[in-house]
């Protein structure tokens, strides 16, 4: 019987949502990402070795091919691939690039390359936070300036709220994200659903789209 009771707990824990929780995990999405964006932004300590990288050696360390689809909750391996030197990969990095070497405005692991056009590139990388585990795709022009950033695929919970994101490419330019999201508290228990997309535009820029189809 107590066994029981913990797995229904569980269960009510997972079963949630309301538009107010909506807004929350949105947040803490955006929240997990930018737990990257400030560990890059700080100094390297000059004990520190920078590694100047060329063009080629960038592509490079994108071992996988971009996914058609995306679903963090099911591909648990990506996650294994993270470690506590995850958050320092990128910082220790400068590129090569037109005879100027620049800081890479990029975090997380990296994972497939894209060219989608002679201008724009796009990456993917995965990243860990305090509240869940994320896929992001970039978008760099040729000098390696980044342009737009998105979360593709998302698994995560905090203070009772759970969430679990995932989509496909329907093309090049337009990613279908579908999201499920539970809430729970003493007397309720809500979950919700609902689709976006994310479309890439041929200048590199990315726009999100709420409730489309």
């Amino acid at each position: 019987m107590t066994k029981l009771i913990k797995a229904i707990s569980v269960v009510f824990i997972w079963v949630s949502c309301n538009n107010a929780s909506l807004n929350g995990t949105a947040e803490n999405q955006a929240s997990t990402a930018s737990i990257f964006a400030d560990t890059l932004s700080k100094s390297v300590p000059s004990n520190v070795d920078i590694d100047t990288i060329s063009e080629m050696e960038f592509k490079d360390f994108f071992k996988f091919p971009e996914a058609q689809y995306y679903n963090l909750d099911k591909d648990r391996e990506l996650m294994s691939l993270l470690s506590e030197e995850t958050r320092e990969f990128w910082r220790k990095k400068r590129i090569s690039i037109n005879s100027e070497v620049k800081r890479l405005d990029i975090w997380g692991y990296p994972l497939s390359h894209k060219v989608l056009n002679e201008n724009i590139i796009r990456v993917t990388t995965v990243s860990e936070g305090e509240a869940g585990n994320i896929i992001i795709a970039f978008t760099f022009n040729r000098n390696y300036e980044r342009i737009g950033t998105e979360i593709l695929t998302s698994v995560g919970g905090d203070q009772g709220d759970v969430w679990r994101t995932n989509g496909e490419f329907i093309n090049d330019s337009t990613f279908l994200i579908h999201t499920l999201t539970f809430s729970s508290d003493d007397s309720v228990s809500t979950s919700q659903s609902y689709i976006r997309c994310i479309r890439f535009r041929f200048n590199g820029q990315i726009e999100l789209i709420e409730n489309c189809h």
